[in-house]
């Protein structure tokens, strides 16, 4: 698989399909109300180990996926908040 560090970390990204029910409206009379429809959302999942993401992907579809090998980095976040006041 890949060369795996004690901090390596691994990301799969895919897509989903939600089905959203129509209103009644639309099952009886049609082309009023609102439609069912199909919508593809994305997702996310996030493995600490290579054993973890080899567990998720023997169960995925893996032509729908993507994999990225991440190292975590430390950051440092500041905030500054100045105000100018024109006279």
């Amino acid at each position: 698989m890949t060369k795996n560090t004690k901090d390596t970390k691994f990301i799969v990204i895919g897509s989903r399909n939600i089905h959203h029910e129509g209103d009644e409206r639309s099952k009886q009379y049609p082309g009023h109300g609102y439609p069912a429809w199909t919508e593809e959302v994305p997702t996310i999942g996030y493995y600490n180990t290579e054993q973890d993401l080899k567990d998720t992907l023997a169960i995925l579809d893996v032509s729908k996926v993507r994999v990225f090998s991440v190292k975590e980095l430390s950051v440092e976040i500041k905030k500054t908040v100045s105000i100018d006041i024109g006279t």
